[in-house]
């Protein structure tokens, strides 16, 4: 007789062997649907700074909410930064254990309660090259879906999508990041160890319009810092190494 964890990491068995993302998504939802819960959504790449990165894939989240994310949402957003901190699949609700909340940002979980999103589980998930992506669970069908069990299983569900994700971007894009012309000039100057005050004086932008450039840089590059970016760019050949 099959047990229930059986059928559990039988069906997890597939994330690992999606052929693509849309395959990745679609077994991810199937089986946290087991669990009980009826949406997710994934943040990729996560840095402690909000400005960095963070674009959203929402999986059944109430499209209100999707609108709105991209823009202040997503700077407000704690649950990205308690992950890194904690290291491991969290409760939302339980997040004062980790972070001590700023008040825009627990109006942010104030706005979620009115959007009819309430509690969930939050983790981080990590990769070579200092990827590191941030996965939301919710929509529970109860508030007992919610169990130490089913946070570990998330958590390895997560990590095991994030992995086949790398995995297939090795085989695409990833692994010939284009860069447009500014990007490769912010690139070569961060390369070089320029802050983004001094790239974007060389550049005669401002800073400002440099953290939009790098924020690029690293989607495209798939890391979340610039020691990471400058190794990774080197490796693919998208800059080469100049004296500073």
């Amino acid at each position: 007789m099959t047990s229930v964890n059986d059928r559990f990491w039988a069906e997890a068995l597939k994330i690992s062997e999606a052929k693509s993302d849309a395959e990745i998504r679609s077994a991810f939802l199937e089986v946290i649907g087991t669990l009980g819960f009826r949406a997710a959504y994934f943040l990729n790449p996560v840095a402690a700074d909000a400005r960095i990165g963070r674009r959203l894939l929402n999986l059944g989240f109430p499209k209100v909410w999707e609108r709105h994310y991209p823009g202040r949402l997503a700077l407000v957003d704690p649950l990205p930064r308690a992950a890194l901190r904690h290291g491991s699949a969290f409760r939302w609700s339980e997040i004062d254990r980790i972070l001590r909340l700023s008040r825009r940002q627990r109006k942010y979980f104030e706005l979620l309660e009115r959007f009819g999103i309430g509690d969930g589980i939050g983790m981080p998930c990590y990769g070579p090259g200092a990827r590191r992506t941030f996965i939301g669970v919710g929509l529970p069908v109860s508030d007992d879906c919610i169990t130490p069990e089913s946070m570990l299983k998330v958590s390895a569900l997560g990590q095991i999508s994030f992995q086949r994700h790398l995995q297939l971007s090795r085989l695409s894009d990833l692994e010939n990041p284009r860069l447009s012309q500014r990007e490769h000039e912010v690139m070569q100057w961060i390369a070089r160890g320029k802050s983004n005050a001094v790239i974007g004086q060389i550049l005669g932008i401002s800073a400002s319009t440099v953290d939009v450039y790098v924020s690029r840089i690293f989607e495209k590059l798939g890391v979340t810092d610039r020691t990471s970016a400058s190794v990774r760019a080197l490796t693919l050949g998208v800059i080469r190494a100049s004296p500073r």
